[in-house]
């Protein structure tokens, strides 16, 4: 019996205990869950609060970059917090905390944003502290790090336009999702979506991984075969015609999805320059890269120019290694076009490289040059320095700190302005030159580019020659150089025809006997022996500008005109002015001197964007100037063909039309491009507008039918502060 008692006593004691223990496990785990699930519950709120936190960081650090340009004030030694102004300096009687109390405390700082060229990538750390209630000190912390891209709402660098000569346009915008979305003509692939075929209706650009595009680059003056972006990661990607290397992926592949551009190891982009055949990549170190047609030189980094072969991976652009020296530092101010590349270094500098068949590296030749070449003196100690620099590929025009215009290279239309140049007579191969320098006999005689050939047609319709401070002069039997007086006898107009008509006598300059040398008064009749143009012009001259103008700040061309914003809020243009694009209220097919855009009484010019495309094969359709006035309103002349001029028609105007829609007062303009008989306006409201034509859909409505009145179509989106 005590043996069987044990036996079971045995037994069930160790089952009671097992069982308590199991219900004491079960209970200290359940008191453990609940307490888990507390612990949880406090730091995702807690988590919350530091998300908050971090958010009311971008959100401060994006009100001071737009109170100051969105140039950053505020540095890693003096960060942004709750308590400093948008310079990081402390700011009295203002607490560092969002929220201060008893048991919690919270706030945020922002360090130094990276400049991504458009936008500021910008980080803030939310900080929240739980408080010990006794002494009021710490004992626990969360913390959230958030990231965005944040940058003018609109940009020419986050809207993209461009266009394949005689093919066709395309469009795109990052949008609110912080992807690029891309409508319009698609011949190479230029949209990144996988296809060859036009879309009427926006597709994504496809990027490898997860990068985030922050900037756009195409070419807009005809040579739109391929598009590039910048990433939030300073990669570069590129896609569409790429026969050439210009990709730079290490193939000659045409690609319909964006492919990475090989930057040399630890390098990152910056901004990239598209030439349709060859690109150039400006990486933040402060080199350029370039890929491509080899041909002219074109590609800079010092080689053979015969023979050369065509580059798929980046070769250095041959300027100065960079050092603390500021001209050796190259700005994005890099314009490309043709056969020709320039760029403009930090301390005034310019360099040039690639063809000259026009005398554009103004070295007085038409040598063409592999390596970059200096342009004129800018930069040089105790000279001017380099503001602003633009190409055409056929001419060079730079604006210096002194208020002064220069231009080099192509002249044919005048678009040099006032610049002393030759005057070329194509029926005898000869230029207009002063016999033996006399000051008084003009004749024709082989084109030699000396002080005797150079002549200036100025504002007052007179020719001058500057070697003898003389001009032209005309009577009914003799043509030659006298003492400028003003006269009727000394007022020339350049006819459409290229004729040089003085209407006094109502006769032209011609080489009457056809011998090649005499020049004498006869009657139009249009023969070649009437027949001049403007030749080259292989050296740099100053574009003249009267002195009503101010002096130049902007100067913009797509070749055969130019057009210039000066300090006194006027556009004066130049050149080509077929169907009244220079907006002056005529049409001339030269306008060697400068005239004034019109704008209605008030209204000053703030901005001035100029398009054209092939004259000869195109001589109406595509020539535009636009002007943003003070009034925040779009002027557009010359072509409307597609009714790109917004004014509800499609008559081509001389005398500028404001735009409508863009009325500025619900909304006003703050930057145009344009091209192809197509626009696009950046507007104050945030949205974007596109006018005119709309043959391959890119106007971003989904049809391909033009409109004559700007809108904000359902595909055109503006970048917004995006957080990742």
């Amino acid at each position: 019996m005590i043996r069987s008692w044990h036996k079971h006593e045995g037994f069930a004691l160790p089952t009671v205990l097992i069982a308590s223990v199991v219900m004491l496990i079960v209970l200290v785990s359940a008191v453990t869950a609940t307490e888990s699930v507390r612990s949880a519950l406090d730091r995702q709120y807690y988590n919350e609060l530091a998300r908050e936190a971090a958010e009311s960081g971008l959100a401060y650090a994006s009100y001071c970059l737009q109170q100051n340009g969105y140039t950053p004030q505020w540095n890693d030694s003096y960060p942004l917090r709750p308590d400093r102004d948008c310079t990081g300096v402390n700011t009295n009687g203002v607490s560092q905390y969002i929220i201060n109390q008893s048991n919690v405390r919270m706030t945020f700082s922002v360090g130094a944003p990276n400049n991504l060229s458009v936008s500021q990538l910008v980080s803030s750390t939310g900080t929240v502290e739980l408080l010990r209630p006794s002494s009021g000190q710490p004992w626990r912390s969360y913390t959230y790090s958030a990231s965005a891209r944040i940058g003018v709402s609109l940009n020419l660098n986050t809207v993209v336009f461009g266009y394949a000569g005689g093919q066709g346009a395309y469009f795109g915008t990052i949008v609110a999702d912080g992807t690029l979305r891309m409508v319009g003509y698609n011949g190479y692939g230029e949209l990144s979506n996988g296809s060859y075929t036009n879309t009427l209706t926006p597709t994504k650009y496809i990027l490898n991984g997860n990068d985030k595009p922050v900037s756009v680059f195409t070419n807009f003056v005809s040579g739109g075969y391929n598009t590039f972006v910048l990433t939030d990661k300073g990669t570069i990607y590129g896609a569409g015609w790429n026969g050439e290397g210009e990709l730079g992926d290490g193939t000659t592949t045409t690609r319909s999805q964006a492919v990475l551009y090989n930057l040399p190891a630890g390098k990152t982009g910056q901004y990239v320059a598209v030439g349709g055949v060859a690109t150039y990549v400006l990486t933040t170190d402060g080199n350029i890269y370039a890929t491509g047609n080899c041909g002219n030189g074109r590609l800079g980094y010092s080689y053979v120019i015969a023979g050369c072969t065509n580059q798929s991976l980046p070769q250095r652009v041959n300027l100065p290694a960079v050092t603390a020296d500021l001209n050796t530092v190259p700005t994005t101010n890099i314009t490309t076009d043709y056969v020709s590349a320039f760029v403009r270094m930090q301390g005034g500098k310019v360099y040039g490289w690639g063809g000259n068949s026009n005398g554009q590296l103004a070295d007085g030749t038409n040598n063409e040059y592999s390596s970059p070449v200096q342009i004129g003196t800018f930069g040089n100690t105790g000279q001017p320095k380099a503001k602003q620099i633009v190409t055409d590929g056929v001419s060079l025009w730079i604006i210096d700190d002194s208020g002064k215009l220069w231009g080099s290279g192509m002249n044919l239309f005048g678009e040099l302005s006032a610049s002393t140049g030759l005057i070329y007579n194509g029926n005898s191969g000869h230029c207009i030159d002063n016999k033996a320098q006399d000051g008084l006999t003009l004749w024709l005689y082989t084109c030699n580019n000396t002080a005797a050939q150079f002549f200036m047609f100025d504002v007052d319709n007179s020719i001058y020659y500057p070697n003898k401070n003389e001009c032209f002069k005309m009577t009914a039997t003799a043509f030659s150089l006298a003492v400028c007086d003003g006269t009727a006898s000394q007022k020339f107009t350049l006819l459409d025809n290229g004729s040089i008509y003085n209407a006094s006598v109502g006769k032209c300059v011609d080489n009457t006997n056809a011998d090649g040398v005499t020049l004498l008064p006869y009657t139009c009749n249009g023969t070649p022996a009437q027949i001049f143009s403007l030749g080259d012009i292989k050296g740099l001259t100053q574009f003249h500008l009267p002195s009503v103008a101010g002096t130049p700040i902007k100067v913009t061309t797509d070749q055969w005109y130019t057009s210039v914003l000066t300090s006194n809020g006027q556009v004066w243009s130049a050149g080509d002015n077929n169907v009244g694009q220079l907006g002056n209220g005529k049409t001339s097919l030269y306008q060697p001197y400068p005239v004034q855009f019109i704008l209605p009484s008030g209204v000053n010019a703030v901005d001035v964007f100029t398009t054209s495309y092939n004259p000869n094969t195109a001589p109406n359709a595509y020539n535009n100037t636009y002007v943003i006035g003070s009034d925040g309103k779009v002027y557009g002349a010359g072509s409307n063909n597609f009714g790109q001029l917004g004014d509800g028609t499609t008559t081509n105007r001389s005398t500028p039309v404001a735009m409508q829609t863009i009325d500025g007062v619900n909304m006003k303009a703050l930057q145009v491009m344009a091209g192809y008989g197509t626009a696009v306006i950046l507007a104050d409201n945030h949205k974007v507008y596109t006018v005119g034509n709309n043959g391959n859909g890119q106007l971003g409505d989904g049809t391909t039918t033009n409109s004559s009145v700007p809108k904000a179509n359902q595909y055109t989106n503006a970048l917004p502060i995006t957080e990742f």
